[in-house]
């Protein structure tokens, strides 16, 4: 299994990003950080995740 295997999805008034791949323990500290300031946070595994082509 890959390591780094977990994204985070983040955003504010409907503007969505996604952070690079991460494990799964800097993955849960970097959403509560984002949270304390504001941002709605998701933590996906990267295989959840699906990007449109002109993105990738």
């Amino acid at each position: 299994m890959d390591d780094k295997a977990y994204v985070i999805r983040y955003g504010k008034h409907g503007t969505w990003h996604l952070s690079a791949p991460m494990t799964r323990k800097v993955a849960d500290k970097q959403a509560k950080l984002l949270e304390l300031n504001g941002f709605e946070v998701e933590v996906l595994r990267r295989d959840q995740v699906r990007v449109p082509a002109n993105q990738r």
